[in-house]
């Protein structure tokens, strides 16, 4: 019968198995009511004319 506590991780070793990052090693986000309205969207990056050329070939 499989345990449910997690393992016992080592010191000097993270514990990377539950998909957690520690936060402190995380970058510090911006928050959304402080972005610019163009930051918001992945559509409103600057657009590549013949990237979209080669995408509509």
């Amino acid at each position: 019968m499989a345990s449910r506590r997690p393992a016992r991780v080592p010191e000097g070793l993270r514990d990377l198995a539950d998909g957690h990052p520690d936060p402190a090693l995380l970058p510090g986000l911006v928050p959304p009511s402080r972005l610019s309205p163009g930051v918001r969207s992945h559509r409103s990056a600057p657009r590549l004319a013949r990237l979209e050329e080669a995408v509509r070939d």
